[in-house]
């Protein structure tokens, strides 16, 4: 079975959702991207409350303890109450502008995916990636798109093929063959190259 695909970029916005919701790497570094700002934000109102007059009056801790409360409820305000989601999004989101144009121009060609029950092939104009399914990290079949993670990730869009039913029906076939072919050594008859003996 085989797709011909290509990503815009606003699908990699659904390869950052499914990454950080649903992959253990995800959340870590969700958890880290939070973490690393709260330091920051508590950080800054412990200086606050060291400045001379923020302890020493009722008053004065008071101010601090109301702005700390209402720069907390901005923050929380700012990342939908989820900020682990969404600050670790718009990290990634911020990271895009870092990018050459010629990274945009390898992620937005056209590629095929290949699937049989001994690989899975990403062929492009100019290269073929063919590697056997038990070193396929993750497949991951959402309502839109195929995330495969194979050292780096592939996003399929769903509107790149014919039917919904081609899309379930791929999607399906894809799990199998990486459940079949995860717990299996690749056999001996298989040289480098890509090609049989």
């Amino acid at each position: 079975m085989e797709v011909t695909f290509h990503l815009k970029r606003s699908d990699l916005g659904s390869y950052y959702d499914y990454f950080i919701r649903e992959t253990s790497d995800g959340k870590k570094y969700a958890k880290s991207v939070l973490n690393s700002q709260l330091i920051i934000i508590i950080s800054f109102f412990i200086i606050l409350l060291l400045m001379p007059g923020a302890r020493e009056t009722q008053d004065g801790l008071k101010v601090w303890l109301g702005l700390l409360i209402i720069t907390m409820l901005l923050y929380f305000g700012y990342h939908k109450f989820n900020p682990r989601f969404y600050a670790t999004k718009r990290k990634f989101i911020g990271q895009e502008r870092q990018f050459a144009q010629n990274y945009w121009m390898l992620l937005e060609r056209t590629r095929i995916a290949k699937i049989s029950g001994e690989w899975l092939e990403i062929i492009t104009a100019d290269s073929i990636y063919r590697v056997h399914w038990n070193m396929v990290e993750r497949v991951a079949v959402k309502s839109d798109y195929i995330f495969l993670f194979v050292g780096t990730f592939y996003i399929i869009p769903r509107r790149d093929f014919p039917t919904e039913e081609n899309y379930q029906e791929f999607g399906k076939k894809l799990m199998e063959y990486w459940d079949d072919g995860k717990n299996n050594p690749i056999s001996t008859d298989i040289i480098s190259n890509g090609r049989k003996k």
